[in-house]
């Protein structure tokens, strides 16, 4: 555990990696999804993830505080999942309103010809990341998946479209646009945020938890899933008293965005997880000398971290981290020259340079790793 960038974010959540490998700057139009659902051969009710199922039991009206019967519903990203049918109609329709939005119109005008029998649903073609729905309007805002395609594009191009070249920062910056929104269009005393997801604290701790957006409680619940696994974060905002909201503050989105970008590369981050410890043991072999160790230091190093994120946690950093993992009292620490954090344009030169660099007499127990 170190205080630097946090590598890896592609090798420690597999769902995670899938997504970011296979989205593509179409997906951010509103004509992608309007081409794809009205050409495409699609069921009339296709679900991302998680069925309303698997989160209908934190709808309860004790558990979120809420008298969930006469609540306003938003539920962003519909899509043509039934999850705001379900909603609505495990509750008889009681509920004030059902409001269903996504940037396609196709998918919206698809849901509305469904559901022309519950006349407490609603629909509009809206784009959470600035849309027009009136602040503090809903009680109870759902997000299915959302925020896990948000998080999936990596920059924007000259378009202002999300991109895969170059990766930078455009995943936080778009999912702080959209919960900058929900929040807004968030009731101030009561209003509740349901995420279901693949990601984990981990990952959305430094989104949702920030001061500058103004929850009040985010509270976590792992709902299981196999391998990748599902998450349901619950944010809330007061309960009671003086309203705490940013958005009313000039600059609030701004010191919004610089918050979570602070914390994703300043915070406590495990860089070892417990899969590449694993691969420090196998590589770090007892019959292994100095010279081996140093050349396998630059391989580990090469394997694990992409080209970008070399370039925010360099081989050097990576060496120091190395030796205090190690932690064995003969062994001297891994040279963290100068030279071994250069010259690394892609896994062979990486390696190369890693064992060059990685200095004269530096020699590891392997029993000891």
């Amino acid at each position: 555990t170190a205080r630097r960038p946090q590598p890896g974010i592609q090798h420690q959540n597999a769902m995670a990696a899938t997504a970011a490998a296979s989205i593509e700057p179409a997906l951010a139009a509103p004509s992608h999804w309007d081409e794809f659902y009205a050409h495409a051969a699609k069921p009339d009710v296709a679900e991302y993830m998680l069925p309303y199922s698997r989160i209908a039991s934190y709808l309860d009206s004790d558990f979120l505080g809420i008298a969930v019967e006469e609540a306003r519903f938003l539920v962003v990203g519909c899509g043509i999942s039934a999850l705001g049918e379900e909603l609505y109609d495990s509750f008889a329709g009681r509920m004030q309103e059902v409001m269903n939005v996504d940037i396609s119109a196709y998918c919206v005008e698809h849901l509305r010809r469904r559901s022309l029998q519950r006349p407490r649903m609603r629909f509009a073609v809206e784009d959470m990341s600035h849309s027009s729905l009136p602040s503090s309007s809903y009680d109870i805002v759902v997000d299915k998946g959302v925020l896990d395609d948000l998080l999936a594009f990596t920059r924007f191009d000259a378009s202002g479209a999300p991109s895969r070249e170059a990766p930078t920062d455009a995943g936080e910056r778009a999912a702080c646009a959209m919960l900058w929104d929900i929040r807004r269009v968030l009731v101030e005393q009561g209003g509740v945020y349901l995420c279901a997801g693949v990601h984990g604290p981990e990952r959305l701790d430094s989104l949702l938890r920030s001061s500058a957006l103004g929850f009040a409680s985010v509270e976590h619940f792992d709902l299981g899933g196999g391998e990748v696994g599902h998450h349901l974060h619950v944010c809330r905002t007061q309960s009671g008293g003086s309203s705490n909201s940013t958005h009313e503050h000039e600059g609030g989105f701004e010191r919004y965005v610089a918050d979570v970008l602070h914390r994703k590369y300043t915070e406590v981050m495990p860089l070892l997880t417990p899969e590449r410890a694993a691969a420090v043991r196998a590589l770090f072999a007892p019959s292994c000398d100095g010279t081996c160790v140093r050349r396998r230091a630059g391989e580990l190093y090469a394997e694990a971290f992409i080209r970008e994120e070399r370039g925010e946690y360099p081989l050097s950093d990576f060496l120091e981290d190395l030796s205090s993992f190690l932690a064995q009292r003969q062994a001297q620490p891994l040279a963290t020259s100068a030279g071994a954090a250069e010259g690394r344009d892609d896994g062979g030169a990486s390696s190369s340079a890693a064992g060059e660099g990685a200095g004269e007499g530096a020699e590891v127990d392997g029993a000891a790793a």
